[in-house]
């Protein structure tokens, strides 16, 4: 009876070690610990880079930009920013290069907010209110025509209950070149924002705790380096 309660009383503790060491993660030739895997989930390979696809160091904002913003984007938009000028009876002369001088003047705004839009075309003189920056690029009444007319998609499709269907191919090849573009590291954080919108939108959404309340609610998968 003695011999069979200690045979029993280390089998235990030999099951008990088993379990510990087995547990543990596995180191590979290099020395780095390996993860155990969770069934059902697709894993990249063991050994990666974080950060960046390419060598970015060596490039332009503007190409870091162009690298975001595709060729295919760029020329969809303007086909359809054509065709809805078309449909509504009026003649919209756009190609990629006009869109991009659009954009750029576009994103370049909000560095000087001025009361309108026609306040950043003024030539009066007055040294607070005269930017010539925009003048050179584009003039008043293209960027305006732009403007009117800019188009995502063809009016004639239907939305299928998508509230957000003129943008969804943008959004969803936006996605996939971002994260194209990226290769995240082990610490990830998940935040949410408010987009304030400009003009009529339906989807909006009210966040009190939020400094702008009212606006787009987006979800942001971030890393530690901002990207």
């Amino acid at each position: 009876m003695k011999y069979r309660m200690m045979g029993v009383t280390l089998c235990t503790k030999v099951t008990q070690n088993h379990r510990k060491v087995t547990n543990q993660p596995r180191k590979a030739s290099n020395g780095t610990k390996i993860q155990k895997k969770l069934p059902g989930i697709k894993y990249k390979s063991e050994t990666y880079r974080e950060g960046a696809t390419q060598d970015i160091s060596r490039l332009t904002p503007y190409r870091i930009f162009r690298e975001m913003l595709t060729v295919y984007m760029v020329n969809t938009i303007c086909q359809h920013s054509v065709d809805y000028a078309k449909q509504k009876g009026t003649q919209l002369d756009l190609n990629p290069t006009s869109l991009l001088r659009f954009l750029g003047i576009w994103l370049s705004m909000d560095l000087g907010v001025k009361p309108s839009l026609k306040d950043y075309w003024r030539t009066d003189g007055n040294t607070l209110n005269f930017t010539p920056l925009y003048a050179g690029a584009m003039a008043r009444d293209t960027f305006l025509s732009i403007l009117a007319n800019l188009s995502f998609c063809k009016n004639t499709e239907e939305d299928g209950g998508d509230r957000l269907h003129k943008v969804r191919w943008l959004l969803n090849l936006s996605a996939s070149t971002w994260m194209r573009q990226f290769t995240p590291g082990k610490l990830l954080s998940i935040d949410e924002s408010i987009v304030p919108p400009q003009g009529r939108l339906s989807i909006k959404v009210y966040s009190p705790f939020k400094r702008d309340r009212y606006g787009l609610k987006i979800f942001m998968l971030s890393c530690p380096n901002g990207y």
